[in-house]
């Protein structure tokens, strides 16, 4: 991203989700096939941020990870 972006008065928005899918074939079935892996959610872009991450381990084993 391009900070003269964020002076011309430019807003960003991000989003990171994934669902877990029973096989690579699988049509959607009412989540008999699927299930949510992590819900995104919308985060405003700012010049600052430098990462924005979505994982499905708990938050003990990814504070031992980072």
């Amino acid at each position: 991203m391009n900070p003269a972006d964020y002076r011309a008065g430019a807003r960003f928005v991000m989003n990171a989700a994934a669902d877990y899918w029973s096989d690579n074939s699988a049509r959607w079935d009412n989540y008999r096939t699927n299930g949510d892996a992590g819900i995104g959610r919308l985060k405003l872009l700012m010049p600052y941020w430098r990462s924005y991450n979505m994982t499905t381990v708990d938050s003990a084993t990814f504070d031992s990870c980072v």
